[in-house]
Order: C-alpha cells, then sequence, then structure tokens
C-alpha cells in the first residue's frame, strides 16, 4: 500500500501540469475564503483595520524604510523557496499560496466593501501593480519547491532517481530574484506615492 502511494506521488509531481494546477487550486481556494470573510465581516470592523493605515498613507508617515520594505517583499518567496528543500513542502507549499489569496481577496473586498467604486482604484494601486511582480514570482517558486518536495518524498523511500535540483530550476529561481527586485522598486516608488493620492481622495 506504502508502495503505491509513493509511486503515485512521483507521477503526479513529476509533471509541470499537476503542480501548477496545484498553485492555482490552492490560491483561488484561499481568494474565495478570504472574498467571503470580508463580505460576512462587520464594516466597522474592516474601517478599524484599514483606518490606521490610510490615515499614515494621507500624513505621509508610512514606514518607507528600505530594510522593513525588502524584508516585506522577499518573506513569502524565501519561504516557498525553503519549502522545496523539504518534503513538507508538498503540504506547506499549497498553505502558503492559500494565505497569500486570502490576504489579497480579503484586502481587495475589504476597499470595495467599504468604498464601493471608489474603492478600485486603492486597491489596485495597492495589489495590482505590486501583483504583477509578485505573482509571477509565487507561481514559479511554488510550482518547482511542490515538485521538488514531492520529489524529495520519493527519494527518501527509495523511488526517485537523477538530479532533484538544475540548471534551469536554479535558473527560474534567479529569475524570482529579478521580480523580487522590482516588486520593492514598486512598492517603494510607485505604490506608496499613489496610496497617498489614494488616501487623499477617500477622505474627501
Amino acid at each position: 500500500m506504502k508502495r503505491t502511494w509513493i509511486r503515485t506521488v512521483q507521477l503526479r509531481v513529476d509533471g509541470l501540469v499537476p503542480a501548477l494546477a496545484v498553485v492555482a487550486l490552492s490560491f483561488t481556494l484561499g481568494a474565495a475564503a478570504g472574498s467571503l470573510c470580508a463580505r460576512s465581516a462587520e464594516t466597522g470592523e474592516l474601517a478599524a483595520s484599514l483606518a490606521p493605515y490610510l490615515t499614515a498613507a494621507e500624513n505621509g508617515t508610512l514606514n518607507t524604510a528600505l530594510l522593513p520594505l525588502a524584508w516585506r517583499c522577499v518573506r513569502v518567496p524565501l519561504l516557498l523557496f525553503a519549502l522545496g528543500f523539504t518534503a513538507l513542502g508538498l503540504v506547506g507549499v499549497p498553505a502558503v499560496l492559500a494565505w497569500q489569496g486570502f490576504g489579497l481577496a480579503y484586502s481587495v473586498a475589504t476597499f470595495l466593501r467599504l468604498y464601493g467604486l471608489a474603492g478600485y482604484y486603492p486597491a489596485l494601486t495597492m495589489f495590482g501593480v505590486t501583483g504583477l511582480a509578485l505573482l509571477p514570482a509565487l507561481v514559479i517558486l511554488g510550482e518547482q519547491s511542490w515538485r521538488t518536495a514531492g520529489r524529495l518524498l520519493c527519494r527518501l523511500r527509495g523511488r526517485a532517481r537523477g538530479p532533484i535540483y538544475t540548471g534551469d530550476y536554479w535558473r527560474l529561481c534567479g529569475s524570482c530574484v529579478l521580480l523580487a527586485a522590482l516588486y520593492l522598486f514598486l512598492e517603494r516608488y510607485a505604490v506608496l506615492p499613489l496610496l497617498c493620492r489614494a488616501a487623499e481622495q477617500l477622505s474627501l
């Protein structure tokens, strides 16, 4: 029974399509849960959670220090990357992606519920611009880490052969470093100024 399960895992993690399906499904389920939570929450609670952030943006007192901002940009990609070196990534990668989807959808849905159409601009400013760099990095790292975690599990059971971390693996990881750098640049020099402008409009 154990051998059959390990062989099934090996077949499922070796392909690109199954890994992408796991990534997409995890993120989508998390996003659906986030939207439902924002929809069912009290508007007073949602407004209270956003008020300090929007007030700081309007007053220009948001923390724009490079190191805290850089850590916020790389912590999730680094976590996904690390999960590719342990068999626990089979569970950890979907969990991280689901949490990311939850947070993104909850935040966007909060803006739309509180401000209606006026909330589209700050939501797009905060999550749309940086999402151009962050989401591709999450997809690449999530897909790779989930597959390598499965191969590690198979190797522990003596069912996998061949290299796990190839040249293509490291090249794709390098591309994620560039995406993280782009994410940091957009967050500091594009999102923050636009967010300050959006906060002023919402306060009118």
